[in-house]
């Protein structure tokens, strides 16, 4: 049975899907806490992407796509949903995205001169933890796949 009784996902998700939105949630969080110390001031990753843009410290090429991150807190919120209604390639492209971005941008930001703040850090455990997710989820998702051809019952007897 579904949620309430009803026909669609069973509840609790699987251990996947809830890495997942665990790792995607703990990610959209970690973006508001600081991230860097320049000058006297702590910067969360929404400030210090802004500064980068205006001081043009990165190519004009990468601009656009830094202004992605801004779609973080709503890429972390569609994939919540996508993990409550169990939808595998949904959840895993939005996931693999808040995680594969979060690590991105920390990695720059490790490599600046800038001091590291703590919301780095722990943007690197949860972009770990969604990118984790995503790809039990998918790998999940694969094996079911494959499996419907065989006779043999999935899990354990």
């Amino acid at each position: 049975m579904g949620v309430g009784g009803r026909g669609g996902p069973s509840w609790p998700p699987p251990a996947g899907f809830l890495v997942t939105a665990v790792g995607v949630a703990g990610t959209a969080l970690a973006s508001f806490l600081p991230w860097a110390r320049s000058g006297e001031r702590l910067r969360n990753s929404y400030e210090l992407i802004d500064v980068v843009g205006r001081l043009e410290l990165i190519p004009v090429v990468l601009v656009g796509p830094s202004r992605l991150w801004s779609l973080l807190p709503l890429a972390a919120v569609l994939t919540c949903i996508a993990v409550f209604f169990q939808r595998p390639w949904c959840t895993t492209v939005l996931s693999l995205f808040v995680g594969l971005a979060a690590l991105g941008l920390v990695v720059a930001v490790v490599d600046s001169p800038l001091g590291v703040g703590f919301g780095a850090w722990a943007a690197t455990l949860t972009g770990v933890l969604s990118a984790i997710g995503a790809l039990n989820v998918i790998a999940r998702q694969l094996g079911r796949r494959r499996d419907r051809g065989t006779e043999e019952p999935v899990g354990p007897t």
